[in-house]
This record gives structure tokens, sequence and C-alpha cells, in this order.
């Protein structure tokens, strides 16, 4: 099984995104499994508890990987081996969002580092001009987006592009803006794609 990683900050398109990509890889003849994190199991549950009454701490760092863990696991039971699962959030938002980087790049030396890993990028303004238009339609993940400020937003950006560097996080990954069209997204990843299938 390969794994492919969509990941960026709350509201940048990766759910769209991800669609996109496996549809155009189903085009190819690939099985493609589709998947978010964290899961709605036990440790994916109760991490995102904790992380909606404000911990950031190392116990809800060790639940975010308890449950990726399990994730990967299953998946692997269900996708063929010349499969693609393609995940939506994955060991890069843990770091972001989590106050121990080294917990978790620690953590994420013992299970499977992701294959591919895209990374959707977007500066404020644009972020949130996208944000605020969506949120007045009611997308309930946009409303979430449309409280984050300039500052938190650039301070969650920056260890996006920091943590996608880290070699116990990724293996190949490329940055992506968010906001061109999503077939011209796709695009600039289909060369990677191909060779990830060996085609």
């Amino acid at each position: 099984m390969k794994l492919i990683v969509v990941e960026g900050v709350r509201g940048v398109g990766k759910d769209t995104f991800a669609e996109v990509l496996a549809d155009e890889l189903r085009s190819e003849g690939v099985n493609v499994i589709m998947s978010t994190e964290p899961t709605e199991g036990l440790y994916g549950g109760r991490a995102l508890f904790r992380t909606s009454r404000g911990y950031n701490d190392v116990e809800t760092s060790l639940l975010f990987f308890l449950d990726r863990k399990t994730h990967i696991e299953d998946l692997k039971k269900i996708c063929p081996p010349d499969g693609i699962a393609i995940i939506v959030r994955y060991s890069l938002s843990t770091y972001v969002y989590q106050d121990d980087k080294s917990l978790t790049e620690m953590l994420h030396k013992r299970i499977d580092k992701p294959d591919f890993t895209v990374l959707l990028d977007s500066d404020f303004d644009t972020w949130k001009g996208i944000n605020s238009r969506s949120s007045s339609t009611g997308d309930r993940a946009k409303l979430r987006s449309s409280d984050m400020d300039e500052e938190r937003y650039t301070k969650y950006r920056k260890l996006y592009m920091d943590g996608v560097k880290s070699p116990n996080l990724t293996k190949k990954y490329v940055v992506i803006n968010a906001f061109n069209d999503v077939s011209k997204m796709v695009e600039k990843v289909w060369v990677d794609m191909l060779e990830l299938i060996g085609k």
C-alpha cells in the first residue's frame, strides 16, 4: 500500500483536492481508499475531545499517535498491496497543533511515513477572503476557519512549512498554492503520482 497525505491549515481545501486526486488515480485503474484523521475510533475520539477542551499536552499527542498507528494497521487490512490510501491530515497536523514538537517527531519514527505529502498553502489574505465567502454560505468547516486571526494563521503556516521538511515526518513532498484551479493543482503532482503507481 502506498500512502499519500494531504495537509494544510484549516480551510485550504484539503478534502476537495484529495477527492479530485482520488478520482484521477481511479481513472488510471488504481484502487484508492480515502480517509481522514483523526478517526472516529477510541483514540481519535478521545484526542478530539481533549483538543476541544484546550489540551495540547503529552497525553493528547500520544492519543493522536495511537489513533494514527491503528488507522494505518486497519487500512493495510483493506487496501491491496498495489493500492493507494489517501489520508487528509496526518503527522504534520499533529506536529503543527500539538505543543511538544520533538515528541511528535520521535513517535512518528515508529509508524509509516507517507510515500508522498501534498501541503496546500496560501497567504493569509487569500485564505481569509475565500473562507469569509464560504462561511457566509454556512459551510461548517469554513465557519470554524473564519475565526482564525492573521497571527495564528501565520504561526500555523510556518509550522507546516518547517514540519514538511522534517525527515521524521515526510519522505517526499510538494507545496502547492491552495487556491489555484484544483485540476491544475493535481497536474502539479501527476508525474509523482504516475511514478508512485509504476506508470
